[in-house]
């Protein structure tokens, strides 16, 4: 008789076991497509070609704050973070949000000495068009780690460079506006077009 009971609670604590990883596992599944549907909306790509050849690819994403929501909730479930790290990313990237514009780039050029867009003698220039006006965008080489780009932004490849942008304008400036970020350099000139809600 004790034999069964000892089996039957294992098979019960297997069970349980089983319910609470698969529980886990589906809220984790749904925060990424979350994540990803918001992302898909704030993402835009786009190619050159001379004849066969690619000349330039860029992939940019804008930072919309319910994006960076998303991306908060994201990590959160990957990096197991308590919830005073949550808080503390919430308000801090939250408000980055609603300061001034971000975004994320990833270029790529074949050459890769053609791929400068941080250099001091970079002719390359990415800027915002809203209202008729033309905001110069500051960019940073990206320090995050490209495992971690690649989980966040899935379009970022090992042949991308990752730049961080940002335009000096508060995100209240392209609210319920349509708007525009150009890349445009020597070898190429790309325009992402944004409808914003």
């Amino acid at each position: 008789m004790k034999p069964i009971k000892l089996q039957f609670f294992i098979f019960c604590l297997y069970v349980a076991g089983f319910l609470l990883i698969n529980a886990c596992s589906t809220r984790q599944l749904q925060t990424e497509a979350n994540y990803r549907q918001i992302l898909r909306i704030w993402s835009r790509s786009a190619k050159n070609y001379e004849g066969l050849h690619n000349t330039m690819q860029a992939e940019v994403i804008v930072f919309h704050p319910r994006l960076v929501e998303q991306q908060i909730q994201y990590r959160a479930e990957i990096y197991g973070w308590n919830n005073e790290k949550i808080f503390t990313e919430a308000q801090l990237n939250v408000q980055k949000a609603t300061e001034k514009i971000r975004g994320f780039v990833a270029f790529f050029t074949p050459e890769r000495r053609q791929n400068n867009l941080t250099s001091k003698n970079s002719t390359w220039n990415i800027f915002l068009d809203v209202d008729q006006r033309r905001i110069p965008a500051e960019i940073k080489r990206s320090s995050t780690p490209l495992p971690e780009l690649r989980l966040l932004y899935p379009q970022m490849t090992q042949w991308h460079v990752p730049y961080d942008i940002e335009f000096n304008v508060p995100f209240q400036t392209i609210m319920n506006k349509p708007f525009r970020i150009h890349i445009s350099g020597p070898i190429g000139h790309q325009e992402f077009q944004f409808q914003n809600e």
